[in-house]
């Protein structure tokens, strides 16, 4: 809600305010997807595996989010990760890997 409060005012001064009046039953439930899911379930899901791996483990582990970025854009969206992101990748997941021994 803070994040929509603090973009009402540029929606204003650009007249985009309008177009809440217009969105299609795909556009809300889009909206509620990524508000559900995205944010609320993703966020409780962090901090859950928060507390169960400690702050000093969470931080080395954050660092796969990359790693996984590159994996789903390949799956989901037929990209094809260059040799460099795939060594990076490789060299994360290593790293995290010898961090949490």
């Amino acid at each position: 809600l803070s994040g929509a409060t603090l973009l009402l005012g540029p929606a204003l001064g650009e007249g985009l305010v309008g177009a809440i009046a217009t969105a299609t039953a795909a556009t809300w439930v889009g909206l509620l997807y990524l508000g559900v899911l995205g944010s609320a379930v993703g966020f409780s899901w962090y901090y859950d595996g928060l507390r169960q791996l400690g702050p000093a483990r969470a931080g080395v582990v954050i660092n796969l989010v990359p790693v996984f970025a590159i994996a789903l854009a390949a799956l989901f969206l037929d990209e094809i990760p260059a040799p460099s992101l795939l060594l990076g990748g490789c060299l994360v997941i290593a790293g995290v890997v010898l961090t949490n021994r």
